[in-house]
């Protein structure tokens, strides 16, 4: 009889954590949306030389501006899973946005420094 408590007091862990999670990395996300309004206006000067054959330009603010967009979708899928009960996956996806961001990092480094 006491495996089901044990299974119960597990899952009420798990979700508990995945709430605060989900909660803690979205008013991070939300307060890190005011820099990236800042960074966003200033990321357009990449075309203040004239037109460029170069793929950097393009990326660069592709990326700076679309990144809002992804950390939506990641919440919206964080969510959704935390809904059916995947918590596992729903923090997961909570911490999306933010691997996502050094992925994007690293990239822009690289373009940088090899001068694509």
């Amino acid at each position: 009889m006491e495996k089901p408590n044990e299974e119960l007091d597990a899952q009420t862990w798990t979700k508990s954590n995945a709430i605060i999670t989900n909660i803690f990395f979205q008013v991070i996300y939300t307060v890190l949306l005011w820099p990236w309004v800042g960074i966003s206006m200033l990321s357009i000067m990449v075309f203040d030389s004239g037109p460029d054959d170069r793929l950097f330009p393009y990326a660069f603010v592709g990326s700076i501006w679309s990144y809002p967009i992804w950390m939506g979708i990641f919440c919206f899928v964080s969510w959704l899973y935390y809904s059916c009960s995947e918590y596992g996956k729903s923090m997961l996806f909570s911490l999306m946005p933010i691997l996502f961001g050094v992925f994007l990092c690293v990239c822009l480094y690289f373009m940088v420094t090899f001068e694509l």
